[in-house]
């Protein structure tokens, strides 16, 4: 049986397609359906997957992505999908969280995390969400988030709050203006990748003891506020994401004040969701 799972970011979607012997890996850009209309979709999907797959049978596609709650955005990626594949295709939308906490628990329990670009986070019990403290988006929350830390560093940045010597490292590495990130910010679209993108500078310096310490208070806030409405101490966490993935040490140091314990984090969890659902066949 061909089986096709995607996990789609607004970036970019990770699809692969397997039989249960070969497997085939492809990537195209996000299609979170509050930003792309059928045609694009479409076009996305002959283009970068199609193409490759070729004669290969997709008897049932499997999608998790960003922006799939509710009906309406998700009859957009379901009407596109129903051209494109056989009609007999099995299809089944779902947001991005839920394949996240799919992949870390699959039927177990635990309380489930998505720390990238944004942040989101669920109690997963038996294969079902049954808590979810709601995800505010970048202007509001998004704690523990790139957005979060790019907002951070552009702060500290601006009012000059930095110690010297990173006052000093920042003046030459860090080249944008306050008026060229105001334009960004406030009149280009996708403000949120490009504040998440500026991240990057505040974790290079990560081992600085300054910095050290505005992460761990940014990750001790998204716990606080997030997780431990799940029931506090002694639980399960585990994450998604590339900001957990290699921000682990001092993740687990936030969590452990906490008196959380760390099940696993995923960079990415498509090859996780892949072997869920072929030992679903």
């Amino acid at each position: 049986m061909g089986t096709l799972v995607a996990d789609s970011g607004s970036t970019k979607t990770d699809w692969v397609w397997s039989d249960g012997n070969e497997y085939i890996n492809m990537q195209s850009p996000g299609l979170n359906p509050h930003y792309v209309k059928g045609d694009y979709v479409e076009n996305i999907l002959q283009k970068n997957v199609l193409t490759i797959l070729k004669d290969k049978p997709v008897e049932a596609l499997f999608f998790y992505g960003a922006g799939c709650a509710g009906e309406d955005p998700v009859s957009v990626l379901e009407t596109s999908f129903h051209r494109i594949f056989n009609k007999n295709t099995q299809i089944e939308i779902n947001h991005d969280l839920f394949g996240a906490a799919r992949a870390l628990y699959g039927m177990k329990s635990g309380i489930a995390a998505i720390l990238g670009t944004g942040s989101s986070s669920c109690l997963f019990e038996n294969g079902v969400i049954t808590d979810r403290i709601p995800s505010l988006g970048f202007t509001i929350g998004d704690e523990g988030s790139a957005g979060y830390f790019g907002k951070m560093f552009l702060r500290h940045h601006f009012y000059r709050d930095w110690p010297t010597d990173l006052a000093e490292h920042y003046s030459k590495h860090f080249k944008w203006s306050l008026s060229e990130v105001q334009t960004k910010v406030y009149t280009k679209p996708m403000p949120n990748t490009f504040v998440a993108s500026l991240a990057k500078y505040l974790f290079e310096k990560k081992e600085h003891p300054f910095v050290n310490q505005l992460i761990l208070k940014g990750f001790e806030e998204f716990i606080e506020m997030h997780l431990m409405k799940y029931g506090g101490e002694n639980k399960l966490a585990a994450f998604v994401g590339s900001l957990a993935f290699f921000n682990r040490d001092i993740l687990k140091v936030a969590l452990e004040k906490k008196g959380l314990k760390l099940h696993k984090i995923i960079h990415r969890p498509i090859e996780d969701l892949v072997s869920f659902h072929l030992k679903q066949l």
